[in-house]
C-alpha cells in the first residue's frame, strides 16, 4: 500500500500575486511550483504524468498558490478563517485556461497536505481542463463510461428499461451537451441547448411506466437543477435538501462504473459530463484512462 506523503510546500515568504479573481487575490513562486511538481511526482497517482504536469506548471498552465503572501498575515488567516474555507481546494477557469491549486486551505499552520490528497484534486479539474480545450479527445476516452453513467441515470429517473435508452442516442445527447458546457466555456447561448436536451428526454416518455404529466414534471425539475447550479449556485445552495433525491439518484448512478462511495455533492452532472469524468479520475480503476486523458493537453 502506497504510503501517503505529506509536504510542507513552502512558507508563504517571497511569493508574488499571480492572479486575482472574485475580489481574492493568489500568490505563488518557482521555488513552490518546484515544490509542488516533486510532490506529485511522489504520488502513485500522478507520477505516471508527472512530465506532462511539469510541462503544464511551467507554462503557468496549472498553478499551485496560497492566498496570502506574508508569513504572519498566512498565519493569522490559518488561525482565525471560518472552518469552511481551510480545506484543500482547486478550480478550473475557462477564460483563462488554467488551473489554479490552494494549498493554504488545509486546517494546519504550514500548509501540510497529503501528496495524494492534491493528486485528486488536481486529476479532477485536469479532466475540466481537458474536455474544454480537446472536446472530441476527451469525449472518444470516456464515451463508453459517460454512456453507461447517463443510462443508469435516467432509466431510474424516468422508470425507462436501461434497452430502452439506446446507445446512438445517450452518444448524441452527451456530446451536444459536452460540446456546450465542457468545450464553450460561455461562448455561445446554453438556453438552446438546454432546451433541445429536454426535448430529446421527452422523446422517450412512451416507453416510460410513469404517467405523462409526472415524466414531463421530472424532466424539467432535473434540467432546472442543472441550470441552477451552473448559472446560480447560491439558489442551488439554498434549495439542495428540495433537490436530495435528484442529487442523490445523481450519486447512486456512479455504482454503474464500479463506484461505491462519491466525496462530492452531485449535480454539475446534468449538464457538464466532464463532471462524471472528474468524479471517477482518482479512483484506481480510472487512474490509466484519467493518465491518458491530460497526455492529450
Amino acid at each position: 500500500m502506497e504510503k501517503d506523503l505529506q509536504e510542507v510546500f513552502v512558507l508563504p515568504v517571497g511569493l508574488k500575486k499571480v492572479a486575482s479573481m472574485d475580489g481574492e487575490d493568489f500568490y505563488g513562486s518557482d521555488k513552490l511550483n518546484q515544490k509542488f511538481i516533486k510532490a506529485m511526482e511522489k504520488s502513485g497517482k500522478t507520477k505516471p504524468i508527472a512530465g506532462k504536469l511539469s510541462e503544464l506548471i511551467n507554462k503557468g498552465k496549472i498553478n499551485p498558490v496560497y492566498y496570502e503572501r506574508g508569513f504572519f498575515k498566512f498565519a493569522a488567516w490559518k488561525i482565525f478563517a471560518p472552518m469552511n474555507q481551510r480545506f484543500t481546494s482547486a478550480f478550473y477557469t475557462g477564460s483563462k485556461r488554467k488551473i489554479y491549486v490552494i494549498l493554504s486551505n488545509k486546517a494546519n499552520l504550514f500548509a501540510v497536505v497529503p501528496n495524494n490528497a492534491v493528486a485528486d484534486i488536481l486529476l479532477h479539474e485536469l479532466m475540466h481542463m481537458v474536455a474544454h480545450s480537446n472536446n472530441a479527445a476527451f469525449l472518444n476516452i470516456w464515451m463508453e463510461d459517460l454512456i453507461k453513467y447517463y443510462r443508469s441515470v435516467f432509466s431510474n429517473l424516468l422508470q425507462l428499461k436501461e434497452e430502452d435508452i439506446s446507445n446512438d442516442f445517450l452518444k448524441k445527447y452527451i456530446t451536444k451537451l459536452s460540446k456546450a458546457f465542457d468545450g464553450t466555456y460561455g461562448k455561445g447561448s446554453y438556453k438552446s441547448v438546454i432546451m433541445n436536451s429536454i426535448k430529446e428526454l421527452m422523446t422517450l416518455s412512451s416507453k416510460s411506466n410513469l404517467e405523462q404529466e409526472r415524466y414531463r414534471q421530472l424532466v424539467y425539475v432535473y434540467k432546472n437543477l442543472g441550470t441552477m447550479i451552473v448559472f446560480n449556485s447560491k439558489k442551488w445552495a439554498n434549495n439542495i435538501q428540495r433537490f436530495a433525491p435528484f442529487i442523490n439518484l445523481l450519486e447512486q448512478s456512479y455504482m454503474s462504473l464500479g463506484l461505491r462511495s462519491i466525496d462530492v455533492i452531485c449535480s454539475q452532472e446534468i449538464l457538464i459530463p466532464s463532471e462524471v469524468a472528474a468524479v471517477c479520475s482518482s479512483h484506481p480503476k480510472f487512474l490509466k484512462k484519467a493518465h491518458a486523458t491530460v497526455k492529450k493537453l
